[in-house]
């Protein structure tokens, strides 16, 4: 009765092995119905009892666009959210359950120890909300109060967390940093909240523009007049890009009007050596 075939599903898999399989919510209505008890009074056990034999294969299938995928196509910062949340969750329902001769826990603390470390950035920017809404629906009736800390390096968790809710330690030690943090722009949070005195760009970009502008300073020959244009347009930081355009130009001495003219007949130069 819990296996009817009628109740079995054909779907086009992407990366399973078998296109027969029975949706969770059937065979737990099948469940229901072959036991006779009412739904509201189902435990657990009643259900582990009616379970089918385990030569069946379990499996979570994700659905998109009408196509299904197993849980082992997910990428590890999809599986790491899911896992996460899921564990999290499975577990405060346990320590809900309202059962004679068990401790009822009225107050909970967790702590999330950079849980968002294989996240793409936009699952770390969603990541509260995505939590708060899981523990929305959770069901949770016996504990009262649930306090969670996160241990973090993201400035995305860290935007929807309000100032007053966040302790900053550098090298062991707490710090006093006054900042708005909640729905404050990434940017300032990485600078301000994360201690990055060595600035955004990353340590050898960085290395290679001050080489630059020592080039361009007359300080050494680590370019010639290609490579540091090349290098110059390259930078995807429009200030910068235009501080060392100006330096360029005052090295060789061009003026705003006929500096174009002479970077295209240096290159047209360039092109015939190559030829």
């Amino acid at each position: 009765d819990i296996l009817r075939y009628d109740t079995m599903e054909l779907c086009a898999l992407k990366d399973v092995a078998y296109q027969k399989f029975i949706p969770f919510e059937k065979l737990y209505s099948n469940i229901v119905a072959a036991s006779g008890i009412d739904e509201n009074k189902l435990t657990l056990h009643d259900i582990s009892k009616l379970l089918p034999p385990p030569f069946l294969k379990g499996d979570i299938l994700i659905e998109k666009d009408g196509d299904f995928y197993g849980l082992n196509s997910l990428s590890s910062g999809e599986t790491q959210r899911i896992f996460t949340v899921s564990s999290f969750i499975y577990h405060l329902r346990n320590l809900d359950d309202k059962q004679e001769k068990k401790i009822q826990y009225k107050n909970i603390c967790v702590a999330f120890e950079e849980t968002e470390q294989y996240f793409h950035p936009d699952y770390q920017r969603t990541f509260v909300k995505y939590l708060l809404d899981q523990l929305t629906n959770a069901g949770l009736s016996e504990i009262k109060n649930l306090h969670i800390i996160f241990v973090t390096h993201s400035p995305f968790i860290l935007s929807d967390i309000p100032q007053s809710n966040i302790i900053y330690l550098k090298k062991g030690e707490t710090e006093q940093i006054e900042l708005r943090t909640f729905g404050a722009n990434v940017n300032d949070l990485l600078h301000d909240s994360f201690f990055l005195d060595g600035g955004f760009i990353g340590e050898f970009a960085a290395t290679k523009i001050r080489s630059l502008i020592e080039y361009l300073s007359n300080k050494n020959e680590d370019f010639t007049w290609d490579t540091a244009m090349r290098l110059i347009n390259s930078i995807g930081e429009p200030i910068i890009r235009r501080q060392l355009t100006s330096l360029y130009k005052k090295k060789f001495d061009k003026k705003e009007d006929d500096f174009a003219q002479w970077i295209r007949e240096k290159y047209r130069e360039l092109e015939e050596v190559g030829q």
